[in-house]
């Protein structure tokens, strides 16, 4: 299992240029904040077990808007059938115990870590990393105008976008499997993709 290194990025982690300094202090404040204080203010209700409907009167969980949570990354790990909560582990024993993990309603990964200085290049990476027995998207802050929200723990939905009456069993649930809500992230996103053995390029700093 990972460890971490909590220490503090500091100004030669990252470029010699005037521009960088502001940013490093601003992604050192944010890596201190809790995940609840990261995402307060961008936080909407879902209502009737449906991820995408608003306005109704029941609520059954939240999600927030990642477009608007500047240095946040959530890697989503979507795994193949067979064999799938065998991996899960097999992956989850790889990360860090400071780790904010999240099982997904279909029984997939969420990893919550700060960008930094990773070269993302959208709101969605998607199909980032692929193997057999699963493939990776890299959901982050960058266009803050792009739409792209994610699902928080506690939250139920349906199994499809159908009508309840129709799938009254079919109710699944987002679940912390580490970590929680008043956890602080600590770690970044390049740590998250060493510790799966995922190849960077170009080489990121921190």
């Amino acid at each position: 299992m990972s460890t971490t290194n909590n220490t503090d990025l500091t100004f030669d982690d990252v470029f010699t240029y005037d521009y960088a300094e502001p940013l490093v202090n601003e992604f050192n404040a944010l890596s201190k904040q809790t995940l609840n204080e990261r995402i307060n203010g961008h936080v909407i209700d879902l209502v009737y077990y449906n991820k995408y409907i608003i306005g109704l009167e029941i609520k059954t969980g939240t999600t927030f808007m990642l477009n608007e949570v500047k240095n946040l990354t959530v890697v989503k790990i979507i795994l193949s059938n067979k064999m799938k909560e065998e991996m899960k582990e097999k992956i989850i024993s790889k990360l860090s115990v400071d780790d904010v993990i999240v099982k997904t309603a279909h029984g997939d990964i969420h990893i919550y870590c700060n960008t930094n200085f990773f070269p993302i290049t959208s709101n969605r990476m998607t199909a980032y990393y692929e193997s057999p027995d699963y493939h990776i998207d890299l959901l982050s802050y960058y266009d803050g105008h792009e739409y792209i929200d994610i699902t928080l723990p506690n939250s139920k939905i349906l199994h499809s976008t159908v009508a309840r009456s129709l799938y009254p069993n079919k109710i699944l649930t987002y679940e912390f499997i580490r970590g929680g809500y008043d956890s602080v992230i600590k770690r970044s996103l390049k740590d998250v993709l060493s510790d799966l053995k995922v190849p960077v390029t170009p080489e990121v700093l921190c």
